[in-house]
């Protein structure tokens, strides 16, 4: 796929380090140490990658007694190119995802593995130098268990990020430390 986006949304993060710094954007003193954060439209940008996805049953490789088990995999990759110092909120360049699941008549068992590769942000300035935030790439674990009382009624149960993956921003600048 490819995507054209013209004037989108920019996000820009200053750092007020000082009370000058604070003084340029019309703001007081007492503005000094926070974070300035401004949105815009402007640039051009495409997003370019692809995607795939695979769905099957296990049933015809399993005995008859082991049935019901099916897999579901997918795979999207992006190619972000336009004015990297916008940054693209959301937009995650890698994800994966492989998912197990049992069904039989009054029971759905399932267990996914999802991989969120990195999320490019905004651009800010600290300490002079501009910067790149962006939130780091995570693994993760969802399940979900779903039972049928009657034709009419369900009881189920899902966990999503079960073993509570934080996600870590960081940021990146060629001349300061990485944190």
């Amino acid at each position: 796929y490819v995507k054209n986006i013209d004037d989108y949304q920019v996000t820009r993060v200053q750092f007020l380090e000082t009370a000058a710094e604070a003084a340029e954007l019309g703001l007081g003193p007492e503005f000094a140490g926070w974070n300035a954060n401004s949105l815009f439209n402007q640039g051009t940008a495409r997003i370019s990658g692809w995607e795939f996805e695979l769905q099957h049953s296990l049933d015809p490789f399993l005995p008859r007694w082991a049935q019901g088990f099916g897999v579901r995999g997918s795979l999207n990759v992006s190619d972000l190119d336009g004015q990297s110092s916008s940054g693209w909120p959301g937009l995650n360049r890698q994800r994966g995802m492989f998912w197990l699941s049992y069904q039989r008549p009054k029971l759905r068992v399932g267990i996914g593995f999802i991989y969120e590769g990195r999320i490019d942000g905004a651009v800010s300035v600290v300490g002079g130098e501009s910067t790149t935030v962006y939130v780091d790439g995570r693994s993760l674990v969802d399940a979900t268990v779903d039972f049928r009382l009657t034709k009419r009624y369900s009881v189920y149960l899902t966990g999503n990020n079960i073993f509570n993956q934080s996600r870590l921003n960081k940021r990146e600048s060629p001349h300061l430390p990485a944190w």
